[in-house]
């Protein structure tokens, strides 16, 4: 479903394997990344488990989370999709970056190319979820192409927003 490697103007993405638990693990102990998504920081087997989970949906859906560098190989973050358990035939797009990569566009490149990817692979719809107190990230869908749908009906913290297919 996904190419590997997807190369951007400025990113080099590929796909999750073992070996990459130590990358993962750099943004799942971050408390700055993780406040923006789940919360809470993982622990190192939590991170091998995560990892293995990554590896699997690749294995199974042909799609998955993208380990995500720089041309010189410094590793930004990770950006992906995979299928979204509350709408069969649609796929969730995410993405997490280092910090220090925050503010320079990355993840809009990132969301716009993954979405265009997957896209390809016509899935009934390609969707984001994202909490609703987080407004750079909901800048960055918004400059990807996604489109704002309302309240997400799983989760009440959070927003669901769209791709037009």
């Amino acid at each position: 479903m996904l190419p590997d490697p997807l190369i951007t103007p400025r990113l080099r993405c590929e796909r999750f394997t073992d070996e990459h638990v130590p990358e993962l693990a750099i943004l799942d102990t971050d408390e700055r990344v993780q406040a923006t998504i789940f919360g809470h920081t993982f622990a190192l087997e939590e991170t091998r488990a995560r990892v293995a989970r990554r590896v699997e949906t690749w294995n199974v859906h042909g799609c998955g989370d993208y380990v995500v560098r720089l041309p010189s190989g410094e590793f930004v973050g990770c950006a992906g999709v995979f299928p979204a358990a509350a709408e069969p035939g649609a796929v969730n797009v995410g993405y997490a970056l280092r910090p220090e990569y925050w503010g320079r566009g990355y993840a809009s490149e990132l969301c716009a190319a993954v979405a265009q990817a997957v896209a390809a692979s016509r899935p009934t719809a390609i969707r984001a979820v994202v909490l609703e107190s987080n407004l750079a990230s909901r800048r960055v869908l918004e400059k990807s192409g996604f489109q704002l749908v309302g309240p997400n009906p799983d989760d009440p913290e959070t927003l669901l927003y769209r791709y037009p297919l």
